[in-house]
């Protein structure tokens, strides 16, 4: 049987500055995560920041249940993945943000009250639905890729004309 030795990078990273511009205008990103049979997950979600973490709802909206699974993998295994893009067809302009990072899950207190507030300021839409938190994942970054398509030499990767 093979042993996997996980190693915490960096257990109080700050998000740089970078980081912070590059998220201001995305309002969309995907969280993995993995559950104890090791088999992926990947949801799109609305995000709040601050330097040092990244909070992410579980509204009251309808759903199934209210312990989702991605509730129950983080419980299981608190490792997971969150991404944020930017596509578009002129591949130039592509980039992501890539964050690793241990997530726990808030369901009251000081830290859940002040990431309700940072979601409700972000998302006004919240305001308007009246829609409360059943819980708040809150990732603490341990390392973070930042990409940029146009930080490639152009001679690296040829752009096809629409003209070919």
């Amino acid at each position: 049987m093979r042993r996997v030795i996980v190693k915490r990078i960096n257990t109080m990273y700050a998000l740089k500055k970078e980081h912070l511009d590059y998220m201001r205008d995305k309002f969309r990103g995907f969280l993995a995560t993995v559950n104890s049979k090791l088999v992926p997950r990947i949801v799109p979600v609305c995000f709040a920041y601050t330097e040092s973490r990244i909070y992410i709802p579980i509204d009251r909206k309808p759903k199934k249940t209210q312990i989702l699974a991605r509730v129950k993998d983080i419980r299981q295994n608190p490792s997971v993945s969150f991404i944020v893009d930017n596509y578009s067809d002129n591949w130039a302009l592509l980039s992501y943000m890539l964050v690793f990072a241990k997530a726990s899950i808030l369901d009251g207190g000081n830290d859940f009250e002040t990431a309700s507030s940072l979601i409700v300021k972000r998302y006004p839409q919240y305001k308007t639905i009246g829609t409360r938190f059943y819980y708040i994942i809150s990732l603490e970054p341990e390392h973070v890729k930042l990409w940029f398509f146009k930080r490639i030499k152009q001679e690296t990767f040829q752009l096809p004309s629409k003209h070919q």
